[in-house]
């Protein structure tokens, strides 16, 4: 049992089916997540949504007047800013996830609650350094493989199995496997791109028949559109659902969850009968 964002993460809890999974099984079962979870997650997400992309268009018009015009330079200036805001977002996904996993109903104050109560630390164990490394440490390759590979199931395990230290990295390291997360990796940025490319290309067709002046600035594949930022922030939910997804199939292969729970509803259906005889 773990203690984490007020629940005790006890096996007998889990509300999913445990079994292993192929990585495209896991995407599957990532839409399926989201589709049940939907209302709760656009109630919890689209003000944070809503907040960041009012900032992104003042940050924008700046832009433009500072680049003259520079659309590299504007591209450039938005990058770190775009990351930033999507690390954020896996706050409030984080928690979510961990509850849907233990808990058949949540509320949302729980999950504001939660995010809350943790900003701060993850913010400073998890966002910053994970950012710092990929912008401006990028350029030494071990920063990349620390964060995308070694550093993958870093949140789940510093802040839902409340382990520090030498045995958080333990912990880590018994967990990956890097060409599992490699191919996790490479399955994300071919849907990734897969994705914007059907959602701008039909958002054109849109704008064509609706006959909007000057439509490709909210089309087109650029981080000063607010049409592909808002693109980016719902692909960031399915992204860290079907992570947290990712970290659940790696303990069901590492520890067994799926018998373990299997087990225990046995024992629990033969005492069952046992009292009722």
């Amino acid at each position: 049992m773990f203690w984490a964002g007020g629940l005790i993460l006890d096996v007998r809890r889990i509300q999913y089916e445990l079994r292993k999974r192929r990585a495209d099984e896991l995407l599957d079962f990532a839409f399926v997540v989201i589709r049940e979870k939907l209302g709760q997650i656009l109630r919890v997400l689209i003000p944070i949504f809503a907040l960041f992309l009012l900032l992104d268009v003042a940050l924008i018009e700046l832009l433009k007047q500072i680049s003259d015009g520079d659309a590299a330079l504007e591209q450039l200036l938005m990058f770190p800013v775009i990351m930033l805001q999507v690390m954020v977002l896996q706050i409030p996904v984080f928690h979510m996830n961990a509850r849907w996993l233990f808990e058949a109903d949540v509320r949302d104050r729980a999950i504001w609650k939660d995010s809350w109560r943790t900003f701060f630390p993850f913010l400073f164990r998890i966002v910053l350094p994970y950012f710092i490394q990929l912008t401006i440490l990028a350029p030494l390759l071990i920063t990349l493989w620390n964060v995308l590979i070694r550093g993958f199931y870093r949140p789940e395990v510093l802040f839902l199995e409340g382990l520090r230290g030498k045995d958080m990295r333990k912990r880590i390291s018994s967990l990956t496997s890097a060409l599992q997360v490699f191919t996790f990796w490479l399955f994300h940025i071919i849907l990734f791109w897969i994705a914007m490319f059907l959602a701008l290309t039909f958002f054109e067709s849109v704008f064509e028949l609706l006959r909007v002046q000057n439509f490709e600035q909210y089309s087109s594949f650029s981080l000063t559109s607010v049409l592909f930022i808002f693109l980016i922030f719902l692909y960031s939910v399915f992204f860290a659902v079907s992570r947290f997804l990712f970290y659940v199939d790696a303990r069901t292969f590492l520890e067994g969850w799926d018998l373990e729970l299997q087990f225990i509803r046995g024992l629990d259906e033969m005492t069952s009968q046992k009292r009722i005889s």
